[in-house]
């Protein structure tokens, strides 16, 4: 098979999957910090889902853009967070915390974004609250899947100059 070379030829034919390319994971090296997204917002976690439902349904561009809504308790503290598929699964009248998540997957700004993304896929799900070290209450971004995509385009297009990723944010905004 030309897709082998003498040195992968026999770990082949053991059935284990060999790399095609050496090339180093570029989600690798980057930190979820120059990746997540800054502009966010949180609701409050007693808001009801029905509210929410509405509120997205008429196309209100603060709930409508993102798949997902971080939480905030009365303190402004991280709740929990919920998704679009958690309200259409909820009990009539229940609160986005009764919706939603409150234990919850957070990823910090200085992991790297192989890191996470393992983490996302462990626990089967697509975004997360980024969150200060010195307090897992206290969110400081979003990551989901359109930003990891952005950072992975970015970096297999090599390496990416400072201010590559607000630049690709601005550009998406005004889409």
């Amino acid at each position: 098979d030309a897709r082998h070379s003498i040195m992968t030829e026999r770990i082949s034919r053991r059935g284990l999957v060999v790399p095609n390319s050496y090339l180093p994971d570029p989600l690798a090296h980057m930190q979820v910090g120059a990746v997540m997204s800054d502009d966010f917002q949180t609701l409050p976690a007693s808001l009801s889902a029905e509210e929410l439902a509405h509120r997205i349904s008429a196309h209100d561009p603060e709930v409508s853009r993102r798949q997902a809504c971080l939480l905030a308790d009365p303190e402004g503290q991280l709740a929990g967070i919920v998704t679009r598929g958690d309200l259409l699964k909820c009990a009539p009248g229940a609160t986005l915390l009764q919706a939603g998540s409150s234990d919850l997957v957070v990823a910090y700004p200085d992991e790297s974004v192989a890191e996470v993304l393992a983490r996302m896929f462990h626990h089967d799900i697509g975004r997360l609250p980024v969150v200060s070290r010195e307090s897992d209450l206290r969110a400081v971004g979003y990551l989901g899947r359109a930003e990891i995509l952005v950072a992975q385009r970015a970096g297999a297009d090599g390496t990416p100059e400072s201010g590559w990723l607000e630049e690709m944010r601005r550009k998406r905004r005004e889409k």
